[in-house]
């Protein structure tokens, strides 16, 4: 759908829009800070086709910061945003625009996409939380000695969650 925005403007508890789309990509963004409020998750499904083996998945972020009793909630294609301050959600809805417009790009869905690639994108569209998430993919990959194509969508959705340390 060339042409379309992926993201689905957010609404608030009073079914309120919290403002305009988002700009395109060419126009210049201010960077977030290193210590953004927010914790994102890669969530990933098996679905019930016959090899080739298909996997759906969907980035999650969580704005932790949300200080004015507004009930935020951005749906996308690929991603799911909830909650967090204006400002944060904003960011957040920025990245998600960014990755659902790169993907798009590149004809690709994130399930689709293995740790290297994963943290090749989350560069692209700078997104320090995905990049961590693909490390943590990478990782658990090395240590168990298994390859990305192994494993099943529990398996990896377990793998890309941050330690319980």
């Amino acid at each position: 759908m060339a042409g379309e925005n992926p993201i689905r403007q957010s609404r608030d508890e009073h079914g309120r829009s919290d403002g305009p789309q988002l700009a395109p990509l060419d126009s210049p963004s201010i960077p977030a800070p290193p210590t953004r409020k927010v914790h994102c998750v890669m969530i990933l499904m098996q679905q019930s086709l016959p090899r080739p083996r298909r996997l759906r998945a969907a980035l999650i972020g969580f704005g932790l910061d949300d200080g004015d009793d507004q009930q935020r909630l951005t749906r996308g294609d690929q991603t799911l945003i909830v909650g967090g301050s204006a400002q944060t959600h904003a960011e957040l809805r920025a990245t998600a625009l960014r990755m659902e417009q790169e993907l798009d790009r590149r004809g690709r869905r994130l399930g689709d996409l293995d740790p290297v690639e994963l943290a090749e994108l989350a560069d692209v569209i700078d997104s320090p939380e995905l990049h961590e998430i693909a490390l943590r993919l990478k990782a658990g990959l090395e240590r168990e000695g298994r390859a990305f194509e192994e494993l099943t969508a529990e398996e990896l959705t377990a793998l890309s969650a941050p330690s319980k340390t």
